[in-house]
C-alpha cells in the first residue's frame, strides 16, 4: 500500500469509530431520557425526584456538550492531516539537526501541544460552566492553571524517555522492534500503576484518611471479604 492508501485507510476508519461512538451516544440519551419520569424503582428510596431530575439533566448536557466537543477534535485532527502540517512541522525542525530521536520527541511533543490548545476552551467551558452549573465544580481558576501547568511538565517529563525509548527500538531492534517496544511500554504502564497513587496523584488532589466511623469499618469489611487491603 502506498501513503495515500494508507491516508484513505485510516480516514475511513477514523469516520467509522467516530460515527460509532455518537451512535452510542445519541442511543444514550435517548434512553435516559425514555427513563426519566421517576427513578427506577431499586433507587426509588433512596433518590428524591429533583436530584434524579438533577442527574438526568447533567448526563444530557454532558454527553451533548461531548459530542461537540468529539466533532471539533475531529475535525482539528483531519485539518492538521489534510493540511499538511505534518510535513510543514518536520521539516521545519529538520533545520535545526536536532538528532533523529530528539527530533522525534520534540515533534510528537508538538502535536501534543497543539491538540491540547485546540481542546482547551472546551475543558475551560466544562469545568466552570456546566460543571458550575449543576454544583460540581471545586476549581478556582488559578487551580486549573496550576494542574494544568503541573500536567504538562509531568507529561514531559514522564513521556521524553518513554518517546526516546521507542524510537530507539524502532532504529535499533530489527524486524522485531514493535514487540519490544511492546513490552517496554507494557513494563512503564505497569510502573504507572504502581507510582501513581503514591507519587502522582498527590499532586492533583488532596488526600485525607476517612474518619473513624460506620462507613469507614463497612469499606474495610468490604475489602477483607474481597481479599484488598
Amino acid at each position: 500500500m502506498d501513503s495515500s492508501q494508507i491516508l484513505i485507510l485510516y480516514l475511513v476508519l477514523f469516520a467509522l469509530q467516530f460515527a460509532w461512538e455518537t451512535l452510542l451516544n445519541i442511543l444514550n440519551m435517548r434512553n435516559v431520557r425514555a427513563n426519566a419520569a421517576a427513578p427506577p424503582p431499586a433507587f426509588a428510596d433512596r433518590v428524591d425526584a429533583a436530584t434524579y431530575k438533577k442527574s438526568i439533566d447533567y448526563t444530557i448536557t454532558k454527553t451533548r456538550f461531548g459530542i461537540v466537543s468529539s466533532l471539533f477534535s475531529a475535525l482539528v485532527l483531519l485539518a492538521v492531516i489534510l493540511s499538511g502540517a505534518l510535513g510543514y512541522l518536520d521539516d521545519w525542525l529538520g533545520q535545526f539537526q536536532l538528532g533523529t530521536f530528539t527530533h522525534g520527541v520534540i515533534y510528537v511533543f508538538a502535536l501534543a501541544l497543539l491538540f491540547n490548545l485546540a481542546s482547551l476552551p472546551f475543558s475551560l467551558y466544562s469545568t466552570f460552566v456546566i460543571e458550575e452549573k449543576f454544583g460540581f465544580n471545586k476549581m478556582t481558576p488559578k487551580l486549573y492553571i496550576l494542574d494544568m501547568l503541573k500536567g504538562l511538565l509531568l507529561s514531559a517529563v514522564l513521556m521524553a524517555p518513554l518517546l526516546y525509548g521507542l524510537f530507539w527500538f524502532m532504529e535499533s531492534a530489527g524486524r522485531f522492534w514493535w514487540l519490544y517496544a511492546f513490552l517496554f511500554i507494557a513494563g512503564f504502564q505497569l510502573l504507572m500503576v504502581l507510582l501513581y497513587p503514591t507519587l502522582i496523584a498527590p499532586l492533583f488532589n488532596k488526600f485525607t484518611p476517612l474518619e473513624v466511623g460506620s462507613l469507614r469499618e463497612r469499606i474495610l469489611e468490604m475489602a477483607d471479604k474481597c481479599g484488598f487491603r
